[in-house]
């Protein structure tokens, strides 16, 4: 069980691979643990018990009932990863962009109109208009999420993470690394349409 407390930082800013260990023995006072593969010094205390250590020295940590390695998705942190996931987002959001700028007329801005609701249009047995990828275009387009945080991406990041934006929609949203490929299917009909196709569009947020 992790400390309840402040989550742990990342060492060295999280350049290097590395996962969460957890003290949970006896000792009070701070101590070092030695990594045997880097030499590095860690301290840990009953007060300061979790931290992020590089996976090359996670090895000594296993070998002591009193620490606890969290070998999961959620505690580790893999740069090499998260830059292949980025990439891959850029892709797909370059890749979308390329799809709308090919296809005839442009959406006219809909920031500032009054609301418009979405022509009541059927699309594999729903509704147009109602599925998450229209309220995740509409909040980037409409919203102005893209002018304000300057990507798709880190509107994408934010909307995951601020609960204030998920506001008007009436659920559990997918999965942050599903955002793109929700949302292209809702972008290729606004640009087809040349309006926002969320039920529920709103004035400017």
């Amino acid at each position: 069980m992790l400390h309840q407390g402040a989550p742990p930082r990342l060492f060295r800013l999280g350049h290097l691979p590395q996962t969460i260990v957890h003290y949970n023995g006896p000792h009070s006072g701070a101590f070092h643990i030695r990594g045997r593969h880097s030499g590095r010094r860690y301290a840990f205390s009953r007060g300061d018990c979790c931290k992020y250590i590089p996976d090359e020295d996670l090895d000594i940590f296993r070998d002591q009932p009193a620490f606890e390695v969290f070998d999961d998705d959620v505690s580790h942190h893999d740069p090499v990863r998260l830059q292949a996931i980025a990439g891959a987002e850029r892709l797909k959001e370059q890749i979308l962009q390329e799809l709308l700028a090919a296809m005839p007329g442009s959406a006219p801005s809909l920031a500032g109109r009054p609301g418009i609701a979405a022509t009541a249009q059927r699309r594999g047995g729903r509704q147009l208009g109602t599925g998450f990828g229209a309220y995740l275009d509409c909040l980037l387009n409409c919203g102005d999420l893209l002018g304000c945080y300057g990507s798709a991406r880190a509107a994408y990041d934010a909307i995951a993470c601020n609960g204030e934006l998920l506001a008007g929609w009436p659920g559990a949203p997918p999965p942050r690394e599903r955002f793109p490929a929700v949302r292209s299917d809702a972008a290729v009909q606004r640009k087809r349409l040349g309006r926002c196709i969320w039920h529920r569009h709103p004035a400017k947020r």
